[in-house]
């Protein structure tokens, strides 16, 4: 499989990240092959279309707690 491109915002992440102990809103949308990823209702990464489009959905963090709540999958 070929690597996926991938435009990120990391100074609109920061912006739209909510202070610890409030709970951020994440919206992940899928759409002819690409992904666009929103924080708190700011675009902060898409990606170009890539091979996939079925499979799994993966949650994770990279060294710190996290809590789930509200998980929401739609088809539109």
């Amino acid at each position: 499989m070929a690597d996926v491109v991938i435009e990120d915002n990391p100074e609109a992440r920061e912006l739209a990240r909510h202070a610890v102990g409030e709970w951020n809103e994440i919206e992940v949308i899928s759409q002819d092959g690409s992904l666009t990823s929103f924080l708190n209702g700011t675009q902060i990464c898409k990606s170009a279309p890539g091979e996939r489009n079925e499979g799994s959905i993966g949650f994770q963090a990279e060294g710190f707690p996290l809590e789930f709540r509200r998980i929401r999958i739609a088809e539109k």
